[in-house]
């Protein structure tokens, strides 16, 4: 652990080699010390002094709602180009007595710290439906959450349908219509499909997650099964969804406690 503190420490003394950090903020979204001392605000340049060994500092990007942080840019003099993580820790309490690192405290020059933000791809959704629900069924509720790629995504069973929940600002930004009593929720391995079991209607919608898809957060599957030649489904009451890789799934079904 402290081997890799100290590589750490002297990669950003290397990369510093300055005493002034200089953010560069685009619009929609901020930048802030996780200590609160520093902010930038969205569409501003800010200068953070680094001048003595007391300075201990990571830096946060904070995309506004509706946007998402997608990583540092890569700048020339740039620190933490590329990584989607917070910017640090920046500490140069090691510097105390070493002539030369507190030299590069005193020096002037700058290094840069950008982030970039991108709208959140919400896709299409479908109008809310309109159904009141059925609040008194006993549904058995297996994963009803579960989170892909930058959405949280919740069964809303009373409604029928799956709400698409944006993480940052814990709003619901979209609503797709499913089955009846939708109670489960699968993600395929590949992040590109959601599975939702609907109890009451026995079948499984599929939703399009894809973020390049031109068809993201509507419904493109309905899997469902009946005996041959009879309308009766044996596909019933399903609940839990488990993938076994990106081609095969199980399903579980209630009555006959099948798979």
């Amino acid at each position: 652990m402290n081997y890799l503190r100290h590589t750490l420490i002297l990669f950003f003394v290397l990369l510093l080699n300055a005493c002034k950090i200089i953010i560069h903020v685009p619009a929609n979204g901020t930048v802030e010390s996780i200590s609160g001392t520093y902010t930038c605000g969205a569409g501003s340049s800010c200068e953070v002094a680094v001048t003595d060994t007391t300075f201990n500092e990571t830096f946060e990007a904070i995309p506004d709602p509706g946007y998402v942080f997608t990583g540092w840019t890569h700048v020339a003099a740039g620190m933490c180009g590329g990584s989607t993580a917070p910017c640090g820790p920046l500490d140069t309490s090691s510097f105390a007595g070493n002539a030369a690192l507190l030299a590069l405290l005193a020096s002037d020059t700058e290094v840069t710290l950008q982030p970039m933000f991108e709208p959140l791809p919400l896709g299409v959704s479908a109008p809310a439906s309109e159904n009141v629900g059925h609040p008194m069924f006993l549904s058995p509720h297996v994963n009803p959450i579960a989170s892909a790629g930058f959405f949280i995504y919740a069964t809303n069973t009373p409604s029928d349908t799956v709400d698409v929940i944006d993480p940052n600002t814990r709003d619901v930004v979209a609503r797709i219509n499913v089955g009846i009593d939708p109670v489960a929720l699968g993600v395929r391995p590949d992040g590109k499909e959601l599975w939702v079991s609907n109890h009451v209607s026995d079948s499984i919608s599929v939703i399009d997650i894809d973020p390049g898809s031109p068809t993201l957060h509507t419904v493109i599957s309905t899997i469902q099964a009946f005996e041959e030649g009879k309308l009766v489904t044996d596909f019933d009451e399903p609940t839990g969804i488990a993938f076994a890789g990106t081609h095969k799934a199980y399903v579980a079904l209630g009555p006959d406690n099948e798979i």
